[in-house]
């Protein structure tokens, strides 16, 4: 009798410019062909993992794909090794456990969204929806221009957050005519 054990991969995502820091584990059958699809789906879903994968696409970059592990019993796999990245210190950006629950109950994906929503800065996110109607408005300016300036206003806020700044920046686009969004 011959018995077929089927070898998943379990693998980490990093930033090249960063390659030793681990930014997302998962497991993947096809490694090659689940990195394409990351990058497919960051352009459709807002879990952080795609919004990671974007911002370093708006950086002219791509995630590497680090096989960390093949096994045939993934799912304890991945959920080790979630937990002894996070043990570590890792940046993960997984929002689940990981093994055959590999997204987040409900309750869960409520909580992930109040603790996001608490930590923005509510002035940028007002400036950002007031950007972005000027391009759906009927008097907006030509749209060019418009995506110039979110594309600006967005590298001056991943300045002042990499910079530490983030909270006086938001205090000084609260200070400014923001009007209705």
């Amino acid at each position: 009798m011959t018995y077929f054990c089927e070898i998943s991969y379990i693998y980490a995502l990093v930033d090249p410019r960063d390659p030793l820091v681990a930014r997302y584990i998962g497991k993947a059958d096809n490694p090659a062909d689940r990195l394409n699809r990351h990058c497919r789906e960051a352009r459709l879903h807002s879990r952080p993992i795609h919004c990671w994968i974007r911002k370093l696409g708006r950086e002219g970059i791509r995630p590497i794909m680090h096989v960390l592990q093949a096994t045939g019993d993934w799912e304890s796999a991945e959920r080790a090794m979630i937990a002894e990245a996070k043990e570590n210190g890792a940046p993960l950006l997984n929002v689940a456990i990981g093994g055959a629950e590999p997204h987040c109950s409900r309750r869960q994906r409520q909580a992930n969204a109040r603790h996001a929503t608490s930590a923005r800065p509510k002035n940028i996110m007002l400036a950002y929806r007031k950007l972005e109607s000027l391009l759906r408005g009927k008097s907006a300016p030509p749209r060019e221009r418009t995506l110039v300036t979110i594309a600006l206003f967005r590298a001056t806020v991943e300045r002042h957050r990499a910079a530490g700044t983030l909270q006086q920046l938001d205090e000084r686009v609260g200070r400014c005519s923001l009007g209705g969004a």
